[in-house]
């Protein structure tokens, strides 16, 4: 019996001075202002994180710039960077090319 594949999620992340966003067709969380939201509703940033985690795991994520652009921030989103630090990433990676691995490390099951 074969193991059917992982589910596809087309997923973007959009990156504002007091708002971060990644989202796909199934869920969404949000920075607003430094406070975290799962699906709009507010919650602590250990909710936020697990939801993250959760919401990409498992399956095939495809993205416009996935490894240059999506994956660092949502790394930085893991690891509980304020909107003012994603912030800097995004101007950095899309104002000046920083490339990806100067700003993040993504965890190994991002590939």
């Amino acid at each position: 019996m074969s193991v059917p594949p992982p589910p596809i999620r087309v997923t973007d992340c959009e990156t504002y001075r007091n708002y971060w966003l990644c989202m796909n067709a199934t869920d969404d969380v949000e920075l607003w202002n430094d406070q975290p939201h799962i699906g709009g509703v507010p919650c602590d940033r250990q909710a936020f994180t697990e939801a993250l985690a959760r919401m990409l795991r498992g399956a095939t994520i495809v993205t416009f710039n996935g490894i240059g652009y999506d994956a660092p921030l949502i790394t930085l989103a893991l690891e509980g960077a304020s909107n003012a630090a994603l912030k800097s990433a995004s101007d950095a990676i899309i104002v000046t090319g920083i490339k990806h691995w100067d700003i993040a490390r993504p965890p190994e099951w991002i590939d």
